[in-house]
C-alpha cells in the first residue's frame, strides 16, 4: 500500500470502479453481440437480473433484505429468550417453598444469563449493520435484565 494511503481509501476506490463498470454494462447496452460473455447471457436468461438494468441497485436491496431479515431472526430469538426468562421469574416468584425457590433460583439464573447473551447477540448484530448512535442503551431500555439474585420472599405459602 502506497505512503499515506488507507485501506477505506482503497475500498472506495474499488466500489467506484465497480461502479463504473457497472453502470457501463447499463448504458452501453453491452450484451452477447458485443462481448462474448457466458455470464452475462446467463444472468439475462434468469430473468432475475437486467445487465441493461439497475442490477447493482437489485443487489443491494437484496442485501438489505437479507441483512432486515437476519436482524428479525435475532431479535426472534431475543424475544424468545426473554420470554423464558419470564415464565423463569414466574416461577420463582411462585415457589411454594424455601427449598422450591433455592431449586427455582438455580433455573432462573441459568436462564437470565442466556437472556443476557442473547441481549448482547442482538446489540452486536444492531452495531453490525450501523445502529451505532446509542444502541447498548436501546436494547437496553428495550429488553431491561430482572437483577440475578432476587430477594427471597420472607414466608412461603407451604412453610
Amino acid at each position: 500500500m502506497p505512503a499515506g494511503a488507507d485501506k477505506n481509501d482503497n475500498d472506495d476506490e474499488a466500489e467506484k470502479a465497480w461502479m463504473r463498470v457497472a453502470e457501463k454494462l447499463k448504458d452501453d447496452n453491452y450484451g452477447a453481440d458485443e462481448i462474448d460473455s457466458k455470464y452475462i447471457d446467463k444472468v439475462r436468461a434468469s430473468g432475475r437480473y437486467d445487465v441493461k438494468g439497475s442490477h447493482v441497485q437489485r443487489l443491494e436491496e437484496e442485501l438489505m433484505e437479507e441483512m432486515a431479515e437476519a436482524l428479525g431472526r435475532t431479535v426472534r430469538r431475543t424475544d424468545h429468550a426473554f420470554a423464558c426468562l419470564d415464565v423463569a421469574l414466574y416461577e420463582l416468584e411462585t415457589a411454594p417453598t424455601a427449598a422450591e425457590w433455592e431449586e427455582r433460583l438455580v433455573v432462573f439464573q441459568a436462564v437470565r444469563s442466556k437472556a443476557d447473551n442473547q441481549r448482547s447477540a442482538l446489540a452486536v448484530h444492531r452495531r453490525a449493520l450501523g445502529f451505532r448512535l446509542r444502541n447498548e442503551q436501546l436494547v437496553a431500555s428495550m429488553y431491561p435484565l430482572p437483577s440475578p439474585n432476587p430477594r427471597a420472599p420472607d414466608s412461603f405459602p407451604e412453610d
